[in-house]
């Protein structure tokens, strides 16, 4: 998951963090000073580095964001561990 995440630049970081959050693609956009189609290609990208882009049927906007959501639990359990 670490070697996935760390292909992902900042600004998609960006926009998979208020994925996660809940957020819509216009309130990304708002937030981040994006168009809307800047935020569907970010997304579209974020799902193509995350292996989410050949999948039929499936919420890919959710499995990315449970991909993050673990990410970060899985960087800050690390940090707890080397404190």
């Amino acid at each position: 998951m670490r070697l996935m995440m760390q292909n992902l630049t900042s600004r998609e970081l960006q926009v998979l963090e208020q994925v996660a959050e809940g957020w819509d693609n216009s309130a990304i956009a708002h937030s981040l000073f994006l168009s809307l189609t800047s935020v569907s290609r970010l997304l579209s990208g974020i799902y193509t580095k995350l292996s989410l882009d050949l999948e039929e049927g499936t919420y890919k906007r959710v499995k990315a964001a449970v991909i993050y959501l673990n990410w970060k639990r899985s960087e800050k359990d690390a940090d707890q561990a080397e404190s």
